[in-house]
């Protein structure tokens, strides 16, 4: 079940033999595939392939995805689905936050900036170093 020393990656049924048995040394496990939706197509089928798999195992799945990957959703029968948006609000109280700290930017560019990207936001939270 091991791996031959080389600079290949174990291919994914190896992976999931060992993991297979690590899951048995545990009463409880939760496995969290973080980003779903920035795989690509070939990591996504093997994911999917891989969740189908892991469904007959005794642990809890969470996945984080944006809504366009709602699909592999579906191909999944008994799925929990919780729709976490940011409020504007909170966008713009942390983009002041984080405008504070820059003291060399002017107020009326911070305005500017905090509404773009409170108006490009769409409900992501997500900001990359500004």
């Amino acid at each position: 079940m091991g791996c031959a020393p080389s600079s290949s990656r174990p291919e994914l049924p190896t992976i999931f033999k060992i993991f297979t048995s690590c899951v048995a040394k545990f009463s409880s496990v939760v496995v969290l595939f973080d980003g779903l939706d920035e795989c690509g197509d070939a990591q996504l089928t093997d994911i999917i392939s891989l969740l189908s798999q892991i469904g007959a195992l005794p642990i809890k799945v969470l996945i984080t995805t944006r809504p366009h990957l709602a699909h592999v959703e579906q191909q999944f029968s008994e799925v929990s689905t919780i729709m976490i948006r940011a409020q504007d609000t909170d966008v713009k109280k942390y983009i002041n936050q984080r405008l504070d700290k820059e003291r060399k930017i002017v107020a009326r560019l911070r305005e500017t900036i905090r509404d773009k990207v409170v108006g490009n936001a769409h409900g992501m939270y997500i900001l990359k170093r500004i």
